[in-house]
């Protein structure tokens, strides 16, 4: 029993450490398979979304702008170049000429005898200061219409600034509508839940994954188990008065019964082809054995045989009869096999089963 338990568990172990591996080659094939497929699904979602995303962009950023064009900026630069300026060539020179009469004035009041060339100085400049305040006044209109004619420059720039940032931001909207919203996000599922999109794909590969590896191990399992005979119902009873009766078309032909009592009885004879067998006990429920175990056995597989059952394996048999070890029903079926009185076992898996040979009169 200790050799089979040792067996079973490392076949188990074994098995396990096999299903694990192909499990974990599985999950990293299927992750794999199943990111490409999606990525080429989403991939035109994904472009029209981005083209999309980057309009609305641009027509953002052209809306919080201001207007502006390269005439503009110049236009801008000559107005505070025109509003600063303070220096006048014609300005300067009178102012000069000022400041040089009026030296000469000074000088020549020293001179105590100097009436008349004093008036003469103090003409020269008196004439100064007229001339540097005609200079004066004409470099300040000068530069008010300077400053006017920027102004009016900078008007007229921005007026066609505005006029091409309005026909950029209608573009911009253009390209907008012309690239609608998907009808639905690449990603619903990760939106949805607030996952990571790596973190649904995997959770998609390890579904399919353990449901083909799952499917497969079940039905690996199923199929190892052995089925348990079913409970006799009434249509088995009925089928099973074959055993004692002929068919009604051919009352003449002998029974089951009888041409299992003739294969096996005491006699010796052989079935149709004559061949003889061993003498064994008076045909009977029991076959005359002393052991009601062994007979009970041997009832069960004789009525099965009858009935054209087949028995699965020994420790079927062993499972049925609570009282019987499969190693004593081994022994038992070697011998009745030994002596012809059950067919020979056929191999079925791993079990060796009895199936019924064909009934001939």
């Amino acid at each position: 029993f200790g050799t089979a338990w040792r067996t079973a568990f490392y076949a188990a172990l074994v098995l396990l450490l096999g299903v694990v591996t192909s499990e974990a080659y599985n999950l990293i094939t299927t992750a794999e398979t199943t990111m490409i497929s999606r990525a080429e699904a989403i991939a035109p979602i994904l472009k029209q979304a981005q083209k999309r995303s980057d309009a609305l962009a641009a027509l953002a950023n052209l809306e919080k702008s201001e207007p502006k064009t390269a005439r503009l900026a110049l236009a801008k630069a000559a107005l505070n170049d025109a509003r600063l300026q303070s220096t006048n060539p014609a300005v300067e020179i009178a102012t000069k000429a000022v400041e040089t009469a009026q030296g000469a004035v000074d000088a020549e009041a020293k001179n105590i005898g100097c009436k008349k060339e004093c008036w003469r100085k103090q003409d020269v400049a008196d004439t100064a200061r007229a001339d540097l305040k005609a200079a004066l006044a004409l470099a300040a209109t000068e530069q008010t219409q300077r400053i006017a004619t920027a102004q009016s420059e900078v008007v007229a720039a921005l007026a066609d600034a505005v006029a091409v940032h309005a026909a950029a931001i209608a573009a911009a909207k253009a390209v907008v509508e012309a690239n609608p919203a998907p009808p639905v996000s690449p990603t619903i599922f990760a939106d949805k839940t607030g996952w990571a999109d790596w973190a649904v794909d995997l959770l998609v590969a390890c579904l399919r994954s353990v449901a083909l590896n799952g499917a497969a191990a079940g039905l690996i399992a199923f199929g190892s188990i052995g089925l348990k005979s079913l409970a006799p119902s009434d249509e088995l009873s009925a089928v099973r008065t074959m055993f004692e009766k002929s068919l009604p078309d051919e009352t003449d032909r002998p029974t089951v019964a009888e041409v299992i009592g003739r294969r096996n009885g005491p006699s010796g004879k052989g079935g149709p082809s004559g061949r003889r067998t061993p003498d064994r006990p008076a045909p009977g429920p029991s076959g005359g054995m002393k052991n009601p175990v062994k007979a009970a056995v041997f009832d069960d597989i004789m009525q099965h045989l009858a009935d054209g059952r087949t028995i699965p394996s020994q420790q079927w048999l062993a499972d049925k009869h609570h009282n019987g070890k499969k190693t004593t029903i081994s022994e038992w079926m070697i011998e009745w096999r030994k002596n012809g009185v059950i067919p020979a076992g056929t191999i079925n898996g791993r079990c060796k089963a009895t199936v019924p040979n064909k009934v001939t009169a």
